[in-house]
């Protein structure tokens, strides 16, 4: 049957021979859809719309030849935007074929794609003189259309995806090659990560001995503040240098009056021996202030103390008497010596 445009009708599709991975069905799911089954006759081809049963979103257009009660299938194409059609509308404004489907969403066909697809494939089959038998096989479908319409079946939608959809690209389909490493390329990754393994733990070690070795950082010194010592009061507010050597002849006076007292308790029969302090010799030698002469006589000898101009000696003609021979001055830094006995009277005065 040969026809200038193509017809829409509905057929028997129950015993239909449908390819491998397609099916019979329509968005009704019934079985009396399938007994009035949408298909498309033009150019002496009929054309099946027929769903995948991984259930995608596009729908399989199986090509035949023959009567629809026994149809022979001579090619496949897939057209995507819509599935479970139940639904085909022809426009002879663009020249599209609408085949809507679930959700009222439609796929766009053109005429002259489906007159390719029927030629293409009965010229095929012509050249290789096939078979009924052979013609009847179902086959899985080999191309795969990329491009996806979606919308509601309307002149306008169609007219855009027709001019869209003028050719369907077929995707070839290889399998993969999994490529395998060679004994030489394993070893080399081995003995890498071996390698690798050793550089990374000597360079460990070397920076543990490194830590190690460094010095502790030294722990932080508390601040002591100390407040500074009193000083020593000036040797001035002490008094002057003619005080220290007054109080220090104070000292011996006393020490020497001490000594008589004891002398004197003694008895000066017992061992004949006599201390006599002249306290006039200031008035015969020359002394002034409290440098006052005195003359201690222990037994036979006697000893005058003189001031440091060596004043003139006691009177009464006593021998070993002279000026400053064998007397001290009072007055000078020098330790104070009684000559003449075997007893010293004082100490030596602290140095100034």
């Amino acid at each position: 049957m040969s026809t200038n445009e193509p017809t829409a009708t509905s057929v028997d599709a129950t015993n239909f021979p449908a390819p491998s991975g397609t099916k019979i069905a329509t968005n009704q799911n019934s079985i009396s859809a399938e007994q009035a089954y949408p298909i498309v006759q033009y150019d002496g081809f009929t054309y099946w719309p027929l769903s995948y049963i991984d259930n995608r979103y596009s729908f399989a257009i199986v090509v035949t030849t023959g009567s629809v009660s026994s149809p022979d299938v001579i090619n496949t194409f897939e057209a995507t935007g819509a599935r479970y059609i139940d639904t085909i509308s022809v426009y002879s404004g663009n020249e599209t074929v609408s085949f809507v489907g679930q959700s009222d969403l439609a796929a766009s066909v053109s005429w002259s794609e489906l007159a390719a697809a029927g030629s293409s494939a009965a010229s095929s089959a012509s050249s290789s003189q096939q078979t009924s038998s052979t013609k009847a096989t179902s086959t899985v479908p080999t191309t795969l259309s990329t491009s996806t319409t979606l919308g509601l079946p309307s002149s306008s939608s169609s007219s855009s995806s027709s001019s869209s959809s003028t050719s369907t690209p077929t995707i070839s389909s290889s399998t993969g090659s999994h490529s395998t490493l060679s004994g030489g390329a394993i070893a080399g990754v081995v003995i890498g990560s071996i390698i690798a393994v050793i550089i990374l733990s000597i360079l460990g070690k070397c920076l543990y001995d490194f830590l190690q070795d460094r010095p502790p950082k030294p722990k932080p010194q508390p601040v002591i503040y100390r407040t500074p010592s009193p000083t020593r009061p000036p040797p001035s507010q002490d008094g002057t240098a003619l005080e220290r050597q007054d109080k220090v002849y104070q000292d011996i006076l006393e020490r020497k009056k001490a000594h008589d007292a004891a002398i004197a308790a003694q008895g000066e029969g017992e061992r004949g021996d006599s201390i006599e302090v002249d306290e006039s010799a200031s008035q015969r030698g020359g002394f002034a202030g409290s440098e006052l002469p005195k003359k201690i006589a222990v037994g036979q000898s006697e000893a005058t103390i003189v001031n440091e101009k060596g004043g003139q000696g006691l009177g009464g003609g006593t021998p070993g008497v002279g000026r400053g021979s064998k007397g001290a001055s009072l007055m000078s830094p020098t330790p104070t010596v009684l000559s003449g006995g075997s007893n010293p009277i004082g100490k030596a005065p602290p140095p100034i």
